[in-house]
């Protein structure tokens, strides 16, 4: 099982618009909660989804360069595109909240936690055709390493009815390179791979939050246990 790190930033904001709560309403152990939450689906991420099935959408480059005297003009095809390694995973900025607000004049009242998981040089593989005019198709092996994938998330509770919504916003990267490592290299690949921008593949990183690590978060509801809320202000 990957290691998981723990990054946390131990003040956090506690929003409450009731009187009634004053402003002591807070979220028993929330880090503790996001700390096994994000163990527990790390695992079952590794042992029932495999990392490789983390998959990049295909995509196309248009080549149009000049690199000394030689004009490159084509295409390159992306396909088959995976998750070939992280290193290791943490998650930082944790912070919870709890809140009222009124839906049709009736007062809901909510919870949430928030946090970010990271994970750590991840290495993703690609298949690439590179067809360029007056030159016969090649095939490559390509691969790009990235610093960090990060995923923010997002856990809210309806206090009412004891809903809990799970979301994440945009998936953010930060590059390890600024080209792409081709096998084999030559001189065509070391033109092709001048192209590649790190954040063209970030809406496949967001996919994997909303369509893989939020619904095994879902899964571990049961499990896992949402904070109480306790009035003493977790003193």
């Amino acid at each position: 099982m990957l290691k998981v790190l723990c990054t946390i930033f131990l003040s956090f904001p506690v929003g409450i618009l009731c009187q009634a709560w004053h402003n002591k309403a807070c979220l028993e152990n929330h880090l503790g909660y996001v700390e096994r939450l994000a163990q527990e689906t790390i695992y079952k991420l590794e042992k029932d989804v495999k990392f490789c099935n983390l998959k990049v959408d295909d995509f196309n480059q248009t080549i149009n360069n000049q690199m000394y005297s030689w004009h490159v003009s084509g295409s390159v095809q992306y396909t088959d595109n995976f998750l070939i390694s992280i290193q290791n995973v943490h998650f930082d900025k944790v912070s919870s909240m709890v809140t009222r607000r009124l839906a049709n004049e009736v007062p809901e009242y909510q919870a949430g936690v928030l946090f970010t998981l990271v994970f750590n040089h991840a290495k993703i593989g690609f298949n690439a055709l590179v067809k360029l005019d007056n030159q016969p198709e090649q095939r490559y092996t390509v691969d790009y390493l990235y610093d960090s994938i990060s995923f923010p998330i997002s856990i809210t509770r309806l206090l009412n009815t004891n809903e809990t919504t799970y979301t994440s916003s945009r998936a953010g990267s930060v590059a390890r390179l600024e080209m792409m490592n081709f096998l084999p290299s030559t001189n065509v690949s070391q033109v092709v791979r001048r192209n590649f921008e790190s954040s063209s593949i970030s809406s496949s990183f967001t996919k994997w939050a909303s369509q893989t690590i939020l619904p095994i978060m879902q899964e571990l509801e049961d499990i896992i246990t949402f904070p109480k809320i306790r009035l003493d202000g977790c003193k």
